[in-house]
C-alpha cells in the first residue's frame, strides 16, 4: 500500500506532504488544481513509470523530488526520485521491493495501466547523464515495465513491438471464456459475471449475452451485453456501459493473469491491490453514481479473493458519489482531500468526514462551495429578491414586479422560495384602506364578501390579478385589510371577474376607479 507521499518542485502546489488512508482516499475540488496530478504521482511511486507525460518541474532553480513510503503486509519501504534538468528525466534513487502486489490505474479518457509485481520488472535506474536504463533480468529483456492500454488495445488486444500478445483484449477473452470448458475460462467467466453484477446499479445489473458474429469477412464472435430489449454487441454499447465493462474486464484480466503467473513461478497470490480511478463518475447516470463507490469498496475485492485488501485513490466532482459513501466511511482508514485556490495559490487540505445528508448538502457545503443548486439565472433572481426583502421600506412596486417576473422565468412552480417570496409580497403590497362612504384610498379596489377577501390594484398598461383567502371577517369599520394580494396576471380583467362570480355565488361589491369597472 501507499502510506505517504511528498513532493517538491512539481505540480500546481509548491509542496506536497500527504498521509494516505489505508482504504479510501478521495480527492475533490475545482478544475485544474492538480487532483489528477496527485494520482499520477501515486502511480509513479508504485509503478515507477508515468501514466502519461512525465511531470515537469515548475521552477528550474528547485531540484524537483518525489518520495513515498510504501508497504506490503506491514513491511515498509522508501521510494525516492529526482528530476535531472540536464538530461530532462526522472531518476529513481531508491525503489523498495515491498510494494503492493497489483496496481491498476483507470484514466477518465478510457486509458488504463496495470502493474503486476510478478509480471513487470523493476527498471534499471537512469543515470544522471540521461541515458535511459532498460528492464533486464540476468541479461535478458523481460516484459514491459507496465501494461498500458488505449481504448482500442483494451478491446482488441495489447501487443509488443515483436507482435507477441501481452493481452488478448476484451473481445477475444470474453468470447473465449464463454466458449471454452477449461478451469481458467470458467473461473474468469465467473469473476467477470460477478464483478459486472456488483458494480452495476441495482435493478439494472449488467450481464453478458451470447457472443455473436457481426460481419461477413470477420470470423470473430463479438461479446454482447444483455438488456431487457435485447443483446447489444459491446462495440456498440454506450460510453457508460463500456466504462463499467472495461473496469470489470481489466480487474478480472489482471487478477486472472496474476494467478497464472503465480502458478508459473510457484508463489502464493498477492493480497494487496491498489486501484486508482480518475473521475469515478465519468459517463455514469446519477443512479449509477450513487452505487459505484459502494460496490467497489464492499464487493469487488471479495469477489476476486477473500484475502485481497484494496486501497483506493479516487477523484470526483460528484456530490452524489460523496453522499453515497457517507454510511461506509471509516475515519481511521478513509480520507477526504480538498483542492482549493487561496490568494492565487493551490492548497490541498485533508477534510473531516462530515455527513451532509444528500447531494444538495454536499453542493452547498465548503467542499463544493455553491450558494445555490438552482440555475445561475435563478440564483441572481433570488439574490435580488433577498435584497428587496432585507430593505422593505426602500422598495417600490416596479422593482418588486420586475424581480417577480424574473422569478417566474427561472423558478419551478413548486420551488420552496415561492412561500417566502409570496409572504413578502403580501406584506409589501398590503396598504391601509379606509372604509369611508364607499370610497377607497390609493385608487385601489376592494371586492368584499363574507368569506374570501379580494384586493385588486390597478397597474397602468397591465392586467389584473385576483387573490382569494379563505378567512371570514366582517367589514364593519375602517381598518387595515391584510388578506389582499397585489400584482399582475396573464388573465384579462373579464376572465378574473368570471372566476370570482363562480366562487360561492357571493355578490360582489362594485366600486369606482379611474375608469368605470363594474362587477356584479
Amino acid at each position: 500500500m501507499l502510506k505517504q507521499l511528498t513532493a517538491v518542485g512539481v505540480g500546481p502546489e509548491a509542496e506536497y506532504a500527504i498521509d494516505f488512508g489505508k482504504r479510501l482516499n478521495v480527492f475533490t475540488g475545482d478544475n485544474a488544481l492538480g487532483k489528477s496530478f496527485v494520482l499520477d504521482m501515486v502511480w509513479w511511486a508504485l509503478a515507477y513509470e508515468w501514466f502519461d507525460e512525465e511531470a515537469f518541474p515548475n521552477d528550474p532553480k528547485v531540484r524537483a523530488k518525489i518520495s513515498a513510503i510504501t508497504s506490503n503486509n506491514g513491511d515498509e519501504g522508501v521510494f525516492n526520485s529526482t528530476y535531472y534538468s540536464q538530461g530532462q528525466h526522472w531518476n529513481i534513487d531508491d525503489y523498495p521491493r515491498n510494494r503492493p502486489d497489483i496496481v491498476v490505474y483507470a484514466g477518465m479518457d478510457g486509458i488504463f495501466s496495470v502493474w503486476d509485481s510478478l509480471r513487470n520488472v523493476i527498471p534499471k535506474p537512469k543515470d544522471p547523464e540521461g541515458v535511459a536504463g532498460m528492464a533486464y533480468l540476468s541479461g535478458r529483456r523481460m516484459v514491459p515495465d507496465v501494461y498500458r492500454f488505449t481504448p482500442h488495445d483494451l478491446l482488441m488486444g495489447l501487443y509488443d513491438s515483436s507482435g507477441k500478445a501481452q493481452c488478448n483484449g476484451l473481445l477475444r477473452d470474453v468470447a473465449e471464456w464463454q466458449a471454452r470448458d477449461t478451469e481458467v475460462a470458467k473461473s474468469a467467466l465467473g469473476y467477470i459475471t460477478n464483478v459486472l453484477q456488483k458494480i452495476s446499479c441495482p435493478g439494472e445489473e449488467l450481464a453478458l449475452g451470447k457472443a455473436t458474429r457481426l460481419y461477413l469477412n470477420d470470423v470473430r464472435e463479438y461479446p454482447t451485453i444483455r438488456f431487457s430489449y435485447g443483446d447489444v454487441p459491446v462495440i456498440f454499447a454506450s460510453a457508460a456501459v463500456k466504462r463499467i465493462l472495461s473496469l470489470a474486464y481489466l480487474l478480472v484480466w489482471t487478477w486472472t493473469e496474476h494467478l497464472q503467473a503465480c502458478q508459473i513461478v510457484g508463489q502464493e497470490p498477492g493480497n494487496e491491490l491498489v486501484f486508482i480511478i480518475d473521475e469515478v463518475e465519468a459517463h455514469l447516470h446519477p443512479r449509477w453514481q450513487r452505487y459505484i463507490m459502494q460496490s467497489l469498496l464492499n464487493d469487488v475485492a471479495p469477489v476476486l479473493s477473500e484475502k485481497l485488501n484494496a486501497q483506493f485513490f479516487v477523484t470526483t466532482h460528484s456530490p452524489l458519489v460523496l453522499a453515497s459513501i457517507e454510511p461506509l466511511v471509516k475515519p481511521d482508514s478513509d480520507k477526504l482531500f480538498l483542492f482549493s485556490l487561496l490568494n492565487g495559490k493551490v492548497q490541498m487540505n485533508e477534510q473531516p468526514w462530515i455527513k451532509r445528508g444528500d447531494a444538495v448538502g454536499w453542493l452547498t457545503s465548503d467542499i463544493f462551495g455553491l450558494h445555490e443548486t438552482r440555475s445561475p439565472e435563478a440564483e441572481m433572481a433570488i439574490e435580488r429578491a433577498m435584497d428587496l426583502m432585507d430593505n422593505l421600506k426602500d422598495t417600490d412596486n416596479t422593482e418588486v414586479e420586475t424581480v417577480h417576473q424574473k422569478l417566474i422565468e427561472s423558478l419551478a412552480d413548486n420551488d420552496p422560495f415561492w412561500l417566502q417570496w409570496k409572504f413578502f409580497r403580501e406584506k409589501q403590497q398590503t396598504e391601509e384602506l379606509s372604509f369611508q362612504g364607499g370610497e377607497y384610498a390609493n385608487k385601489s379596489c376592494v371586492v368584499s364578501f363574507d368569506l374570501p377577501k379580494f384586493i385588486a390594484l390597478r397597474v397602468p398598461d397591465k392586467e389584473w390579478m385576483w387573490t382569494t383567502y379563505g378567512k371570514t371577517e366582517q367589514l364593519s369599520k375602517p381598518k387595515t385589510l391584510i388578506y389582499g394580494h397585489v400584482g399582475t396576471s396573464s388573465q384579462p380583467m373579464h376572465n378574473a371577474v368570471k372566476l370570482i362570480q363562480t366562487i360561492r355565488g357571493e355578490k360582489l361589491l362594485a366600486v369606482e376607479l379611474e375608469e368605470s369597472v363594474k362587477a356584479s
